[in-house]
């Protein structure tokens, strides 16, 4: 489907797959990634026939979190900062509110506010040299895509803190045994995986 400037939006019968597809920039969430994401969600919304959305990313990364450029030129002015966040909220909101099941794939990095994007999934696969991490207190900055509420829930508030507090990375395996994720793939398989499972759910769904 045309008309998105930062992702794909295509059909397979009943699955809608969203790709983001800003490559060169790690995927990074910017104010018209989170236009595209809130259009592309008005489309499966309309589309009663679908059951299944799968979310991925083209390039190395998943997504390395918000965009940097974007967050030099909008914090330093707070209602700009402010309307950033809060398109921000009611984009991932949406997602995490459709009516069908999205799952995430996840390959290379899902940073900062690409963890928080994996957290509005229904489902998450992990190829297995991904990793996955909260950064925002490396650059001094908090989660502002709802990941502090969504966190704890995920993975238990002692952890959440671990993450959020200390920065680091967490393997595809760890994030599986501490609950961030479902399922860890090997490498190299990880769109086949997700096709496989959305299709095992569109089958499934009535």
């Amino acid at each position: 489907m045309a008309g998105f400037e930062t992702l794909r939006l295509d059909r397979d019968g009943p699955i809608a797959r969203i790709t983001l597809n800003r490559p060169a920039q790690l995927n990074a969430i910017n104010p018209q990634m989170l236009e595209d994401l809130s259009r592309a969600c008005e489309v499966i919304e309309d589309d009663r026939s679908l059951k299944v959305v799968t979310l991925a990313a083209e390039g190395r990364a998943f997504c390395a979190g918000a965009d940097l450029r974007t967050v030099q030129e909008l914090s330093p002015d707070p209602q700009k900062w402010e309307a950033f966040t809060r398109l921000w909220h009611r984009v991932f909101n949406r997602i995490e509110a459709l009516p069908v099941p999205v799952i995430a794939g996840v390959h290379g990095m899902a940073l900062a506010g690409g963890l928080e994007l994996t957290m509005v999934a229904d489902l998450v696969i992990a190829d297995e040299e991904a990793r996955l991490g909260d950064q925002h207190a490396n650059f001094g900055l908090v989660a502002g895509g709802g990941g502090s509420q969504r966190l704890p829930r995920l993975i238990g508030l002692r952890r959440a803190k671990e993450l959020m507090l200390l920065g680091h990375w967490l393997s595809a395996r760890e994030a599986l045994e501490w609950g961030l994720i479902n399922r860890v793939v090997p490498a190299g398989q990880l769109r086949e995986k997700l096709n496989e499972q959305a299709g095992q759910l569109a089958s499934l769904s009535g």
